[in-house]
């Protein structure tokens, strides 16, 4: 999980001579705007280095982040859950011969890989009938499962997890752009009420 969080320093000289109540709400409302233009940042910048869906990154039901409230902190936590290959742009690999090669993914942008012995198939309980990438398991010899009856055993195949993204596209050089923005948002909503 990765965290990141921000305070604003010298918040009781800056309280004397507002309501309280009132404060507390616009502080609380900056920091929510704030948070999501963070999150925001973070999502194009793991989207310009890795090929990874914006419906992982934003505030969807696909999200894999959550923004948390602690006394004057917010902490964007990004859950650790791996992503299948299949959203990965795959596809099938040329045929050489009688036998396909692979599947071609692109998880970085601009470098499609392959992935050897890898096929795109359709799990028996799927509702949707999406496809999936999967691979043969082979056993402790390296040779493959299969027996007289089926083909063998398969897994599903994933490639890293978005809190693994998040850490890897260096986020930390955002934070004083983010640092200015909460202190100029907040002196503004701070002028209106006045």
């Amino acid at each position: 999980m990765t965290t990141l969080n921000f305070e604003l320093a010298g918040l009781k000289e800056m309280s004397k001579g507002f309501n309280p109540a009132r404060f507390q709400r616009e502080f609380d409302r900056q920091q929510v705007d704030t948070t999501r233009r963070l999150r925001t940042i973070i999502s194009k910048q793991v989207r310009t280095k890795f090929k990874v869906p914006a419906s992982l990154l934003g505030g969807g039901k696909l999200s894999t982040v959550r923004i948390k409230k602690v006394a004057h902190k917010r902490i964007l936590s990004y859950r650790g859950h791996m992503i299948g290959l299949d959203k990965m742009s795959a596809s099938p690999a040329k045929v050489v011969g009688t036998k396909r090669k692979g599947v071609r993914v692109t998880v970085k942008r601009g470098n499609r890989g392959l992935v050897k012995g890898g096929f795109l198939g359709t799990p028996k309980n799927s509702i949707t009938g999406k496809k999936l990438v999967f691979k043969r398991v082979l056993n402790s010899k390296g040779k493959n499962t299969k027996t007289k009856n089926n083909k063998g055993k398969i897994k599903r195949l994933f490639t890293i997890s978005i809190a693994h993204m998040v850490s890897d596209a260096n986020i930390v050089k955002n934070g004083e752009e983010i640092a200015k923005h909460f202190a100029a948002g907040f002196s503004k909503r701070l002028s209106k009420i006045k």
